[in-house]
């Protein structure tokens, strides 16, 4: 007999699997998710509208992030990604959401129907190996709870994880600290892109480590454009993308305000037209 916590995480991974349409989507063989951060002024004014519109656009899940103490329940939540029929296999919580509040931020997971889920870091200890050391601790530790409940425990990079810190890079710290299989990373390429590193070396580099990427394009080393408006080669990157075994991936574009929709809409067209 199953337990409960694994009975609500299998329903939840084969209702997430049941909202995404039979075809799926491109270049890789995997639904295709927007990163909802993109898009949080228009969600604060009207959630459900901009589910729709943006689910309008060819999306088939979001990624999102959870605002802890936000008026809406999981459940509600999730009501709202089904009629939009968005997914949500994944999910980022705050350090203190998965650390101090575990219990309560696991049953919004399975709420959600999350198949894994990133832990952001603790921005006030982000300066000194010491304290990337101790993210990588807290995140080995994560990750042996997450695994009890059917989940996986993930970590989204942004530039800091890629600029050095008393002469490591904490990108290096937080997998060498970490359980090969049980904490795995989410590999933001533009965020990899704009610190001067090469995205495609560290796909490599890490490979067998990253259950996720986001697409996000860079041009004169900035962010905030469509897919393909900028200078990174989709193609060797996607290519190696397909040896990664990824379980999803993301277009997340930097965009602030009307700018967001117009350059989701045209990272959306340029990755189908890569099919």
């Amino acid at each position: 007999m199953i337990s409960r916590r694994t009975f609500l995480a299998r329903a939840g991974a084969v209702a997430v699997a049941a909202s995404f349409p039979v075809a799926k989507a491109f270049p890789l063989d995997l639904p295709l998710g927007f990163q909802s951060f993109d898009l949080n002024g228009p969600l604060k004014e009207d959630f459900q509208g901009t589910l729709n519109r943006v689910a309008g656009l060819g999306y088939q899940w979001i990624d999102y992030v959870w605002v802890s103490g936000g008026s809406m329940s999981g459940a509600e939540v999730r009501k709202a990604f089904d009629a939009a029929k968005l997914g949500c296999p994944n999910c980022h919580y705050s350090w203190k959401a998965l650390h101090d509040e575990y219990d309560q931020t696991i049953a919004i997971a399975h709420e959600l129907g999350n198949q894994s889920l990133i832990c952001q870091s603790m921005g006030t200890n982000t300066k000194t190996a010491d304290g990337w050391k101790w993210h990588a601790d807290g995140l080995a530790e994560l990750s042996l709870k997450t695994k009890k409940d059917g989940i996986l425990t993930g970590y989204h990079n942004h530039p800091t994880e890629f600029k050095e810190v008393e002469g490591k890079l904490p990108f290096e710290i937080l997998a060498s600290g970490t359980d090969k299989d049980l904490v795995k990373f989410q590999l933001d390429l533009g965020s990899v892109a704009v610190t001067g590193h090469d995205p495609l070396q560290v796909m490599e580099q890490y490979k067998g480590r990253l259950f996720s990427i986001h697409a996000k394009d860079v041009k004169d080393g900035r962010t905030g454009i469509a897919v393909g408006e900028g200078t990174l080669d989709w193609k060797a990157l996607f290519a190696a993308a397909k040896k990664q075994g990824l379980m999803n991936y993301a277009v997340e574009t930097g965009a602030k305000g009307d700018a967001a929709w117009e350059k989701l809409g045209k990272s959306f067209e340029y990755l189908r037209a890569m099919k």
